[in-house]
């Protein structure tokens, strides 16, 4: 009986097949308070419960499809795609022929103005494609000695934590620090749930990759 009742709590966060939270009601009604104000100073226990529902559910399926990118095997047997030196290669030919259409003759300029009257639209978004793909570029995973595939871990469980800092309004301290251990075991509850075959040790493994990403300005 329990068993549906968690299930019915679950599925009805998104009855409009949308993005579903990752905790049943049980849970959210328990963790609300462990990580935002307690139940006997919070004037809207409802309100606070939602807001975490509504944090988890957009941050976890955000990591889902983070790892789901990151992990997706390559189409064929080329070599690998780096995202994050490819990108900018892209970015910079993108900003090359950008100059080279402010530099066409100005009767072919207004010309192309005369013919198309987006033409102006066009040019900047060819300005702000190698931004967008540098960003993109600047945040991706990058290989890395040891375990690489826990980096991959380490970018959609970054997201989870994510979730916490935004509910929390304040940004977790290293997991080597004996602070704030009940957001970290919160983390870990969403983890069992993003990547269930995940162990403890490899938990704790992705969460000092996550700190030294962030450390580095990764994150």
């Amino acid at each position: 009986m329990r068993r549906q009742s968690s299930a019915r709590g679950v599925a009805a966060v998104h009855r409009d097949s949308g993005p579903i939270c990752p905790l049943t009601d049980e849970e959210i009604a328990h963790w609300a308070p462990r990580l935002g104000s307690p139940v006997s100073s919070h004037p809207n226990v409802l309100a606070e419960r939602e807001k975490l529902r509504a944090v988890v559910t957009d941050w976890f399926n955000r990591a889902k499809i983070l790892y789901r990118v990151l992990t997706r095997p390559p189409n064929g047997p080329q070599a690998p795609f780096r995202v994050d030196t490819a990108l900018p290669e892209i970015a910079g030919r993108l900003d090359a022929i950008r100059q080279e259409l402010l530099d066409l003759p100005g009767a072919v300029t207004a010309l192309l103005h005369v013919r198309f009257a987006n033409y102006d639209q066009a040019l900047t978004a060819v300005g702000a494609l190698p931004f967008m793909l540098n960003e993109v570029a600047a945040s991706w995973h990058k290989p890395q000695p040891g375990q690489p595939s826990l980096w991959k871990e380490a970018e959609a469980i970054g997201r989870l934590i994510k979730a916490v800092e935004h509910f929390t309004s304040a940004k977790l301290p290293s997991p080597r620090s004996e602070k704030r251990q009940a957001e970290f075991e919160f983390v870990r509850l969403l983890t069992r749930r993003l990547l269930p075959e995940l162990t403890d040790a490899q938990f704790r493994t992705v969460l000092r990759h996550w700190d030294e990403s962030r450390r580095k300005g990764e994150l």
